[in-house]
């Protein structure tokens, strides 16, 4: 058990917020639809596999040394996704700073609001990096399947992308 007040105690409660959110805005609070959300989620990723193999399959075996065209497309792609991320942590800060409406109950705490803030802009960070990585991940899977173990830093620059946007968010969101 951690001690209150301290960053593993914070952390540990904004994440299971983060869980009961997500949790009941797939159940709809009916535990008889775990079910029904398991096999969704498989077929999801069943779905995605398939559309990234019909996307990226031609990619995986790109050399080096690649044409222009090639390196504009992915780039490309790689810019739309690093959007997709921000404007999904800029609505996961307005949220969490403004939306719960505890802003005035965290500044006038004996708990650091610095401390608090930390945590919070931690776990917006993570919710996007995760969220980034799992749509990221079919086509990312299908590049390693397809192209070979050099694709796997793929994931490390998702998750690099992911902070990236989360930092840039939380800046843009506050000023």
């Amino acid at each position: 058990m951690s001690q209150p007040a301290s960053l593993t105690f914070l952390a540990h409660h904004e994440f299971r917020l983060a869980w009961r959110d997500w949790w009941s805005m797939l159940t709809a609070g009916k535990p008889r639809r775990i079910r029904i959300v398991a096999a969704a989620l498989v077929a999801f990723a069943l779905v995605m596999h398939l559309i990234a193999f019909s996307i990226v399959a031609k990619f995986a075996e790109v050399e080096p040394d690649a044409d222009r065209g090639t390196l504009v497309v992915i780039t490309g792609c790689a810019l739309l996704a690093g959007s997709l991320m921000m404007s999904q942590a800029m609505e996961s800060v307005t949220r969490a700073f403004y939306a719960r409406s505890d802003l005035d109950l965290i500044l006038s705490s004996p708990v650091a609001s610095r401390r608090v803030f930390a945590v919070r802009i931690a776990t917006m960070a993570a919710s996007t990096v995760l969220m980034a990585v799992l749509l990221a991940a079919p086509f990312i899977n299908i590049l390693i399947w397809r192209g070979g173990m050099r694709w796997l830093s793929a994931y490390g620059v998702v998750i690099a992308v992911g902070a990236v946007a989360a930092g840039l968010s939380v800046a843009l969101t506050v000023a």
